[in-house]
């Protein structure tokens, strides 16, 4: 529970300093990809990129790594799960977008989520916490989403169509906070200190994505709270101190930015191509590090 309110915490004064800064700085920031990538750059890389990189150490730990021939093995699994991914949303982009989409709202839910409610009702919380940054952009930002999306070689004519079912499902995101809200009320086993943090956590959230442009909201809850969430919780199971946790991130983390380097080198002439190598990159590397994720729960 201190871990979950540490993180509330490191959210709520990260969403309030960069309300204070957008606030003052806004003629720099608004509709400026640059300005907002630049800004979010090195929380992007640590805690964000850095939260997969202890995948390796989870592996080991549960089971999946015993020896160096599993280990590379295990190297060669990941990359390759990561770049057919990415080749293949380069060929069908539309259809892998739904699928992307699909599989952040249930790792965001799943990895984020904080009041285990009883296993019947635990899907709730899990569908709404991994719904929320993926609905709410599309309603209060359609514009920016439309173009950002379009960067991917996203057709309008699909975001349209997306934003049809969207607009349905967004009702389903208010009947799922209620209903989350509900129960939780009943629940005599969950306590009000756990309840508080809940509320609190998905009222800034929800803020998050109405005031901020997607690419700042969405930095913002990356880095400051699905990424910081998961690296305490990946610390608590491995039994790592915190030293050794940031230390174990490092390798990894920072072979990934020089693999990023070089792809944003290769795309020498490709307009805010930032903006692709973040989205499909983070698409491509949530398959491998979602099924971790995914065995580490089961196990």
């Amino acid at each position: 529970m201190i871990e979950n309110k540490f993180v509330t915490y490191l959210f709520i004064i990260s969403t309030i300093c960069v309300f204070i800064i957008h606030f003052f700085f806004e003629d720099i920031f608004f509709g400026n990809y640059t300005s907002q990538f630049l800004f979010f750059l090195l929380p992007l890389i640590w805690p964000g990129i850095a939260h997969g990189s202890l995948d390796y150490e989870v592996g080991k730990k549960i089971g999946l790594i015993n020896n160096k021939y599993q280990s590379l093995m295990f190297f060669i699994i990941y990359i390759l799960l990561a770049i057919l991914f990415a080749v293949f949303w380069l060929i069908s982009p539309d259809t892998f977008m739904i699928i992307f989409l699909a599989l952040s709202i249930f790792h965001f839910g799943s990895s984020d989520q904080i009041l285990l409610l009883d296993t019947k009702f635990e899907f709730l919380e899990v569908l709404l916490r991994g719904s929320i940054p993926i609905v709410i952009p599309f309603f209060f930002f359609k514009e920016q989403v439309f173009e950002i999306f379009q960067f991917l070689s996203i057709n309008n004519l699909f975001l349209e169509k997306l934003l049809f079912f969207l607009h349905y499902y967004n009702f389903l995101l208010i009947f799922l906070f209620i209903t989350t809200v509900f129960l939780l009320v009943k629940n005599d086993k969950i306590t009000t200190q756990k309840k508080l943090v809940f509320l609190v956590e998905t009222i800034f959230l929800v803020f998050c994505f109405i005031y901020f442009e997607p690419l700042i909201s969405f930095s913002l809850y990356f880095c400051f709270l699905h990424s910081v969430r998961h690296l305490m919780n990946e610390k608590k199971n491995l039994n790592f101190s915190y030293i050794k946790t940031i230390i174990k991130t490092l390798p990894l983390t920072f072979l990934t930015f020089l693999s990023l380097i070089f792809i944003y080198v290769f795309l020498e002439s490709y307009e805010y191509k930032f903006l692709s190598i973040l989205f499909i990159s983070l698409a491509s590397l949530t398959v491998p590090h979602m099924f971790i994720v995914f065995l580490s729960r089961k196990h």
